[in-house]
């Protein structure tokens, strides 16, 4: 990338796209989206637990799982999830960029 800026687009995800991946990432928060509709889970640090590689930062995803209810934050998890794209608007322009989507297989890991 130019400047150094962080990626806003997770493009080692990309790689990914429409396949199921096992992720690793630490729990934040359970959220309601703006709508009120659905449930949102924040998530941060996600790696490929296979090859252990940074994704992202952090992520978003939509949940109609109970199971983040009872995480305490900072909890690390493990799930599996779709990669899938989506539009996001930034300054104005649409850009694509990739999520997790349809989390399953959730569970707590074993703190080392």
């Amino acid at each position: 990338g130019r400047g150094g800026k962080q990626k806003m687009v997770r493009e080692e995800l990309a790689k990914y796209l429409n396949t199921t991946v096992k992720i690793e990432a630490t729990f934040i928060k359970e959220s309601v989206s703006k709508g009120g509709k659905f449930k949102t889970v924040l998530l941060r640090q996600i790696f490929l637990q296979e090859t252990k590689t940074f994704v992202t930062d952090h992520v978003w995803i939509s949940s109609n799982v109970n199971f983040f209810s009872n995480l305490k934050a900072n909890t690390k998890i493990t799930f599996m999830a779709k990669v899938e794209t989506y539009t996001k608007i930034k300054n104005g322009k649409e850009i694509i960029d990739y999520c997790l989507v349809h989390p399953i297989c959730i569970k707590e890991m074993e703190e080392k």
